[in-house]
């Protein structure tokens, strides 16, 4: 049997975490409504909040989490993501879905993998800076995803089973 690389082990304990934990009894949706939730989210999934450009807080020293909220999807900053593509390693976008009542999903990806699939390349982020300086302004491009989307490109997905 093929070793598992240690980006998926650490995976696979991130989300053995979160389902011992019981992340959906533990986490509430009217908290991702307020405006600073990515420390509420950080501590209840035992990660230290560090708000840096590409992410948000950091899991057990090694797993770098950009936080995501929506409730049927969620929009994501190109230009953001085009601005400095190497450096996502061991970097993870974790989504959270909610309704009103409660936390529905949370879906986890490879932030490379997402990179990929939003076909972004340096080119593309060469143009975009090009742009930007062209217009002496910031430039905004947006993509919005939703939950089925990111189906086909998650780590790992975890879904409420009380909603």
């Amino acid at each position: 049997m093929a070793e598992l690389s240690e980006d998926k082990k650490l995976i696979e304990e991130f989300q053995s975490s979160l389902k011992l934990n019981n992340i959906f009894q533990n986490l509430h949706s009217t908290e991702l409504l307020k405006n600073g939730y990515e420390k509420y989210v950080a501590d209840k999934i035992g990660a230290k909040l560090d708000k840096q450009q590409h992410y948000d807080c950091i899991w057990k020293d090694r797993l770098f989490l950009e936080l995501k909220k929506g409730k049927t999807h969620v929009w994501l900053d190109l230009c953001r993501y085009a601005d400095n593509l190497e450096k996502f390693d061991n970097n993870f976008t974790m989504f959270l879905f909610y309704n009103k009542e409660k936390m529905t999903n949370i879906l986890v990806v490879n932030t490379k993998r997402l990179i990929e699939y939003l076909n972004l390349s340096r080119w593309k982020a060469v143009l975009m800076e090009l742009k930007s300086e062209s217009l002496h302004k910031s430039l905004n491009a947006q993509v919005r995803l939703t939950k089925k989307d990111l189906a086909g490109i998650r780590e790992f997905e975890i879904s409420n089973t009380a909603v």
